[in-house]
């Protein structure tokens, strides 16, 4: 019982000192973290020359934002580590952006600041927009439109307001969703741990939302059919137009309207309620 009081005091004392010499830099730093961070950060800007039709981005650890080059040039602007840095190239009329080769962590280059990937593209519209993020949100403005968006984030959200397309599909494993103000074909969003937030989409096809855990939020939106599915959360808006719907949830409240003409509107829920209506009634 002596040697596990001692050893017990010994590793409280351990913990105490720590948190102390802690505690002593974080102060000598006024508690700024980023003053711990001895990662190198540099500004790199690659100028394309070729005419663009496709962005295809791959990332790792970094925000992403899609801006209008004023000046028409294509270009794109890293903000970037001394441990992860970024090939830009074209390839017939394709812009690629892929990481180099990582180097490694230590206890002084742990990153408090956020590397950031900026495309600046001309005037017009864009055949494909791909992007595979592993940890980084995804923006873009509103000025730029694209035939096809294909995202696909890991951790990260996505933001899109404005910005038009003809087919978007977009997931995020542990990440919301914001959409609004388009027209597309269709539309695919779907979240694994996160929120949907829809609102002014009209889709002159299916439209297709799917959240396993988080609410799905719509707002005058509408579809020729609607898909929507949660697994643990509500399903709650506002649609445009009519709409016969079938709506079920294991657990949680019902309310829809009891609509008999215009498409499908299904509906379902394991855990959660389940509350639409038609915009302006």
């Amino acid at each position: 019982m002596k040697r596990t009081a001692i050893a017990i005091l010994i590793a409280v004392l351990v913990v105490a000192i720590g948190s102390g010499l802690c505690l002593a830099g974080l102060s000598a730093v006024n508690f700024k973290f980023d003053k711990l961070d001895r990662t190198e950060y540099t500004t790199n800007t690659y100028t394309l020359s070729d005419p663009i039709r496709e962005i295809d981005i791959d990332g790792d650890t970094a925000d992403v934002e899609l801006l209008p080059a004023e000046d028409g040039v294509c270009r794109v602007v890293c903000f970037e580590s001394d441990r992860e840095k970024y090939d830009v190239s074209s390839n017939s009329g394709r812009l690629i952006i892929r990481p180099l080769s990582k180097g490694s962590w230590s206890l002084f280059s742990l990153p408090f600041k956020s590397p950031k990937i900026s495309v600046y593209l001309p005037a017009g519209t864009y055949d494909l927009l791909k992007a595979r993020l592993d940890t980084g949100d995804i923006t873009a403005d509103k000025a730029l439109s694209f035939d096809t968006v294909d995202v696909s984030l890991d951790t990260g959200d996505l933001t899109f307001s404005g910005v038009q397309a003809r087919q978007i599909t977009a997931h995020s494993d542990t990440g919301d969703l914001r959409v609004g103000d388009m027209t597309p074909e269709s539309a695919d969003l779907s979240v694994h741990t996160g929120k949907l937030d829809v609102y002014n989409v009209i889709c002159t096809g299916d439209m297709r939302c799917e959240s396993s855990t988080g609410d799905i939020r719509l707002t005058d939106v509408d579809g020729a059919n609607l898909y929507l599915k949660a697994s643990t959360g509500d399903i709650l808006g506002t649609i445009r137009t009519e709409k016969v719907f079938v709506a079920s949830s294991s657990t949680g409240d019902v309310s829809v309207p009891s609509g008999t003409a215009g498409g499908r509107c299904e509906a379902s829920t394991s855990t959660g309620d389940i509350k639409l209506g038609i915009s302006g009634n």
